[in-house]
């Protein structure tokens, strides 16, 4: 019973009881309290290895009960208190029992009754102690959990002002393009200088917010003097006039000086100065409609979107070197044909066309047989060239900004699955600590060769290796720090495998790892490399589960091979797919997660070689440099 030394106080006279559990032993308060006279207020008690006192009620501790009161009190909750008497009168026991509040009361116990309720008051303070700690360890993992989770509303609200940014700057984008369209038409459409003016601002105003537009030649200086130009109340900005190579003149945009003009907007505006002055040469010359012809045609072929002059019969009266190009014909065999018939290979107008109206046409295949989504601006012309009413249509390719829309949508998506997959991690996390926590106990407490022993040991592994899990989705989750740090690639690619395999063996892909005995350092971010190592493995596992839906016999594989070559490490990605026999190279439209991939390793200086067979499996090389030492 040598563990109860130093862990059990007696205060009192043993009497018959012997001292075999090697208990602390005083006959009276006095004699305890002489020994530490040292300390105040009994503030040993907190740091003392007592867990139970026990007080042997003959008479002079009864006697000294008043006398010590404040004794009592200051004895800590956790430690347990008996209290063991002789038969004392009802009126003493009532008073004891209030004052010293004893964990357990006993009449003039044997020996081994005394032996029973000093165990007992060790269990139940051992009990109250490891309550205690977890309590505090609970409130601990309470103001983390409120500390991650504002955390995490502030991630999220900074993700949705990305989003909302990202939307209103391709708003933005679409209002200019409508706005350059409108303007390339009233440029045309202006038989003066002053007319023009007039239906530019009407082209303008609703996007720029402008006051009004001046167009003035050399002779005319009235701008060119500062000191009446600071006479307006307006922000200016002006762009020059330039014909055949020659200066010939400025355009000036005017609005409020609340409103400056903005560097991207000055482009715009350089573009719309360029077409006024082509409007400006139609105007100055003698042949004014051959002239006009001219520079129509120009600005009309200038346009890199498919554009084309038709009737209301649908005829092309002209078209530009794009939509020549969707066709695959010459302009001259296209002049005189109907659009849908020469554009969509078509036998009758598309239904969602509306002459003279801005509309989308559904996905279809032009004549080079691709297919493509259209936003189509319609506007009616009137044109000295043909004899009935014309209308002036341009088709804007939005594939590539609808596939990226979509990726953009998903990309959302999944950031948010990533962000509530952080949040139910952190939930799972405590509770897990808590069972292994118990798990441990429950071992502690047993000697090994119970029945269930090894039932509580399995229970423990997986519990410790669910936490595992959580963690490495945690540590996934976690937004990357900027500071470039060594970085094991090891590391990096087991971390990647675990999240992956989370998917490949719920569908009975085996994927299998070659990591050799030795460090393989870069400097870099471990949670971005990780990052673009995790899209290469899902592509490659979506890869195998596009297979394995087809074909229900085949058996998928995925390997990873980790090698070092003089200055880099060099780490490949295949499947059991078909052997890739082409190199392919990233695009526009290339998927996010491996356009992503590619520019994490670039940052990184390494490089990215993806390799595809002709049904687009891919197989993966990545070459990092090694850490400088």
């Amino acid at each position: 019973m040598s563990t109860l030394t130093s862990s059990v106080l007696v205060i009192g006279d043993l009497g018959e009881f012997s001292n075999d559990l090697g208990f602390d032993h005083f006959l009276k308060i006095e004699d305890f309290q002489q020994k530490f006279t040292k300390e105040k207020h009994f503030s040993w008690l907190d740091k003392s290895n007592y867990s139970v006192v026990v007080f042997l009620a003959d008479k002079s501790l009864l006697e000294d009960l008043d006398t010590h009161s404040d004794f009592f009190q200051k004895i800590p909750f956790t430690i347990q208190k008996i209290f063991i008497h002789f038969n004392l009168p009802l009126d003493q026991l009532k008073s004891f029992i209030n004052t010293l509040t004893p964990f357990k009361v006993l009449n003039s116990p044997d020996q081994t009754a005394f032996q029973q309720a000093i165990q007992e008051a060790l269990e139940q303070h051992s009990l109250i102690s490891q309550n205690t700690q977890l309590l505090q360890l609970m409130n601990e993992q309470n103001e983390r959990l409120t500390k991650l989770s504002n955390e995490l509303e502030k991630r999220v609200a900074k993700r949705e002002s990305y989003l909302y940014n990202a939307k209103k700057k391709l708003l933005t984008s679409n209002e200019r393009v409508e706005a350059l369209h409108r303007a390339l038409v009233a440029i045309h459409q202006a038989d003066s200088v002053g007319e023009l003016e007039s239906l530019l601002i009407q082209a303008l105003s609703e996007t720029f917010q402008l006051e009004w537009i001046r167009i003035l030649f050399h002779k005319q200086s009235f701008f060119e003097q500062q000191s009446e130009m600071n006479q307006f109340q307006f922000d200016l900005f002006s762009s020059p006039l330039i014909k055949d190579r020659e200066h010939i003149g400025q355009v000036y945009f005017a609005r409020p000086k609340k409103r400056p003009f903005k560097k991207d907007e000055h482009n715009f505006l350089i573009q719309v100065s360029d077409g006024i002055a082509l409007a400006i040469d139609r105007l100055t010359h003698l042949e004014r409609t051959e002239t006009l012809k001219q520079q129509w045609e120009a600005t009309f072929d200038a346009i890199s979107a498919p554009l084309s002059l038709v009737s209301e019969n649908y005829n092309i009266l002209r078209c530009n070197q794009s939509f020549a190009q969707q066709t695959a014909k010459p302009i001259t065999d296209i002049i005189g044909k109907k659009c849908y018939e020469t554009f969509f290979h078509r036998s009758s107008p598309c239904t969602q066309c509306r002459l003279g109206q801005s509309f989308r046409l559904t996905p279809m295949k032009t004549a080079t047989n691709d297919l493509h989504t259209f936003e189509v601006s319609s506007q009616k012309l009137d044109l000295p060239i043909a004899q009935e009413n014309s209308y002036v249509v341009v088709y804007h390719d939005v594939s590539a900004q609808q596939k990226w829309e979509r990726q953009l949508i998903e990309s959302a998506k999944m950031a948010e699955i990533g962000t509530i997959g952080s949040s139910i991690a952190h939930e799972l996390n405590n509770p897990l600590g808590g069972m292994i926590s118990f798990l441990q106990l429950i071992k502690a407490d047993l000697n090994g060769n119970e029945s269930f022993y090894e039932d509580i040991t399995e229970m423990e592994k997986g519990a410790i290796q669910c936490k595992e899990i959580v963690q490495d989705l945690l540590n996934y989750s976690r937004k990357p720090s900027n500071e470039v740090q060594s970085t094991d690639l090891k590391e990096v690619l087991q971390q990647a495998t675990k999240l992956t395999e989370l998917q490949t063996r719920s569908k009975g892909i085996d994927l299998q790892m070659q990591l050799p005995d030795k460090d393989f350092f870069v400097s870099g971010q471990k949670n971005l490399l990780t990052q673009a190592f995790r899209h290469l493995l899902q592509n490659a596992n979506q890869s195998i589960a596009k297979r394995m839906t087809k074909d229900s016999q085949f058996s998928g594989r995925i390997f990873i091979f980790l090698d070092s070559e003089p200055d880099s490490h060099s780490i490949k990605i295949t499947t059991n797919l078909a052997e890739p026999s082409r190199k392919l190279h990233l695009t526009d439209d290339s998927e996010l997660s491996l356009t992503i991939t590619n520019q994490i390793i670039n940052e990184h200086s390494g490089t990215l070689e993806i390799f595809s067979d002709n049904d687009e499996t891919y197989h993966f090389s990545v070459n990092l440099p090694r850490q400088e030492t």
